[in-house]
């Protein structure tokens, strides 16, 4: 995805987890510290849609939390 790229820079975190179904899911997503500073970057970018960069913004400051 465009301007998206340097996620591929951080460690992906892997997991395996379990679907609806009960049948076994690979996870395998961007590293969640660059992610985070990807959403806070995106936030503040003039041409994103106002209602996005709102969510963006609070995304970015409330996954470090959830990343201790």
């Amino acid at each position: 995805m465009d301007e998206q790229e340097w996620l591929l820079n951080g460690r992906f975190v892997t997991r395996v987890v379990v679907a609806r179904d009960a049948t076994p899911a690979r996870l395998v997503v961007p590293d969640p510290r660059w992610f985070a500073l990807q959403k806070l970057w995106m936030s503040a970018q003039p041409k994103r849609n106002p209602l996005k960069r709102a969510k963006d913004a609070k995304q970015g400051i409330a996954l470090p939390d959830a990343i201790q």
